[in-house]
């Protein structure tokens, strides 16, 4: 059945072993618990947090206990969701359930509260995590690198990238776009471009996202010359950009004055077509045959058991 994707007609069997026996073996309890990682896999992967929920209610009911591993999957699929107050109340069950929340755990949770704008909440998750004996890997540093950089608290975010090199934990071009953005979207040009310098230092290359993130802060920064020679800087590097820096360099210089030749920059980029994403179920995706079922279908409706609704 797992082999042939029919999740669904896998679980059906697996109830009817609880009932009818003969009673499930070490094997049996395995193979549907790799089912529902595969499940929750997807749920990850799109962000559909309710589904994440549902699959954990639905493994609890059957007396399969989540490991960390799928506690992680929803918290991850939560964050990508921007969805902060499901991802608390998700990390908290884990911990009450008795399951030790990982780095992967704590990153996703502090990228939800991230979202959120609980930069203080995220302090409190950080310090935790530090009190706890966990070790920050890059993606947590990262998160909070642009934390204080949102807060504008740039000798902190000079700290954690002098902690992560002394930690043997070396920053990436992820990391650097990560607070030049912060920088872009709380209007701070100057500093996005110093940080954006920076980089050479490190000896780290910067890419699309770098130079485009840059590019559209200097120009709303009203430093349409240095955006346009950085656009031209990209353009000569190989680097293929979207039409949003493009505009940006257009925009701020008629606004400002500015003289540039527009031949440098070359034909605006073609729109990238919009991906459309469709929210099929879950059965829908995962192919499942139309078969009889006493597990029905998650609602998506319906988000946490009647116990967590009061956590």
């Amino acid at each position: 059945m797992g082999k042939a994707k029919k999740w669904w007609a896998a679980l059906e069997i697996y109830e009817d072993l609880l009932d009818k026996g003969p009673k499930p073996n070490n094997m049996s309890y395995e193979l549907i618990v790799s089912h529902f990682n595969i499940l929750l896999s997807a749920a990850r992967k799109r962000g559909i947090w309710r589904w994440g929920v549902r699959l954990l209610n639905k493994m609890e009911e059957k007396g399969l206990k989540p490991s960390s591993r799928e506690w992680n999957s929803v918290l991850v699929a939560c964050s990508k969701a921007s969805e902060t107050s499901a991802a608390v109340q998700i990390f908290r069950r884990m911990v009450e359930k008795g399951e030790k929340p990982t780095v992967i755990s704590y990153g996703a949770l502090l990228s939800a509260l991230e979202k959120g704008k609980l930069y203080d909440e995220a302090l409190q998750v950080w310090k935790h995590m530090i009190k706890m004996g966990i070790e920050p890997n890059l993606y947590a540093y990262t998160i909070m690198a642009s934390i204080y950089t949102a807060q504008g608290k740039f000798n902190i975010v000079d700290s954690i990238i002098k902690e992560m090199v002394s930690s043997g934990v070396e920053p990436t071009v992820v990391t650097f776009n990560a607070i030049i953005s912060g920088c872009a979207r709380n209007g701070m040009g100057s500093v996005a471009y110093e940080w954006f310098q920076r980089m050479k230092t490190q000896n780290i290359t910067p890419n699309e996202v770098s130079y485009e993130m840059l590019i559209e802060a200097l120009a709303n920064d009203g430093k349409p010359r240095l955006a346009y020679e950085l656009y031209a800087r990209a353009i000569n590097e190989g680097l293929s950009l979207s039409t949003k820096p493009y505009d940006a360099v257009i925009s701020s210089t008629h606004a400002y004055g500015a003289t540039i030749d527009l031949n440098v920059l070359g034909q605006r980029p073609p729109e990238k077509k919009k991906r459309v994403q469709i929210r099929k179920s879950l059965s829908e995706f995962c192919n499942i045959a139309d078969v009889p079922r006493r597990s029905r279908p998650f609602d998506r409706e319906e988000i946490f058991t009647a116990q967590t609704k009061g956590t």
